[in-house]
């Protein structure tokens, strides 16, 4: 999928070099990872490797920031999570010149290039091992909800004002799909919540001596324990022993509740409606060209999501 290549005025060279002066690291060589929903940049330095996030201006308040790097110190590393670097003055979240920063360790291990079954397994430990704390986590005031309003109505919205605006000739596929989701929602019944990663993919982590390094919290947000999984169950759908491998993964590992494959096939539906909401509103990072292959991709991923719905209902 393509990005388009301006940089905006927040992710300068100008405004990257601000914001390593506040960790004191001016001059240290820097690699662009990628600038859409924030700008993200490799450091290599003496101090060893960090990657530094420079926030977009719109997206998060002070307080949502805060509360992201309170949950990461609660997870911490016997989680594999690595709590960002404080600045010069002991504060995580750094403000510049109308900018605002953040610094962070760069995560051991690799990334699963080609997933295989220990890379899941692994990951459904992880999941378990993170809600069971973030069950008690105090869920803040300021993260955004990742509930029935957002991945469905929301993205509704969206999707009904978009659609037939970016060239789409048949009708939005995805506007009777969220009625049945909708209902689908009811049938499950009440889901376990808490403040969780909620953009945990497979290029969201590495995998270092067997275990997960999650990285990247900057989605995290009050959610159905399930949409955790349903992130990654997207990610490996054209193999669904890998999804249930991963479900029984976690569901043996203890976690504060099980997670049935109902609940786990309608987070995954839903996360495909948001996410194909969520590239039509980004017009200032995709191209035109990009928003094409998801009008024309997406619609398939969503069939065959509520196909697997529809099975995991009936198997109910």
């Amino acid at each position: 999928m393509k990005l388009k290549l301006d940089l905006p005025a927040w992710a300068t060279a100008a405004r990257v070099e601000a914001a390593l002066a506040r960790f004191g690291l001016e001059h240290a060589p820097t690699r662009r990872i990628n600038v859409a929903e924030n700008g993200t940049w490799r450091l290599e330095t003496p101090q060893g490797r960090f990657a530094l996030r420079l926030y977009r201006p719109e997206r998060w308040s002070d307080d949502a920031i805060e509360e992201e790097h309170a949950l990461m110190r609660a997870l911490g590393p016997a989680l594999g999570v690595l709590p960002p670097v404080p600045g010069l003055d002991g504060e995580t979240l750094q403000r510049f010149d109308g900018g605002r920063a953040a610094l962070f360790p760069w995560a051991p291990g690799r990334f699963a290039r080609k997933v295989k079954p220990h890379h899941i397994c692994a990951l459904g430990r992880c999941f378990a091992a993170m809600h069971r704390r973030l069950i008690h986590h105090p869920p803040g005031s300021h993260r955004v909800r990742w509930d029935r309003a957002t991945l469905l109505d929301h993205a509704r919205g969206v999707l009904a004002a978009s659609w037939g605006r970016h060239g789409g000739e048949e009708p939005c596929p995805f506007l009777p799909a969220v009625e049945r989701l909708h209902a689908a929602w009811d049938a499950v019944g009440p889901l376990p919540e808490a403040l969780i990663h909620a953009d945990l993919h497979l290029g969201n982590c590495t995998f270092h001596r067997g275990e997960v390094q999650p990285i990247d919290f900057d989605d995290a947000g009050v959610a159905p324990l399930a949409y955790d999984l349903a992130i990654v169950a997207q990610s490996v759908r054209r193999h669904p022993a890998l999804i249930q491998l991963l479900l029984d993964a976690y569901n043996a590992a203890g976690p504060p509740a099980p997670i049935t494959p109902a609940a786990l096939a309608l987070l995954s539906a839903a996360r495909v409606v948001s996410i194909s909401a969520w590239v039509f509103e980004r017009g200032d990072v995709f191209t035109p060209e990009a928003t094409r292959q998801i009008q024309a991709e997406m619609p398939g991923r969503l069939a065959q999501a509520m196909e697997r719905l529809a099975e995991a209902a009936d198997r109910a």
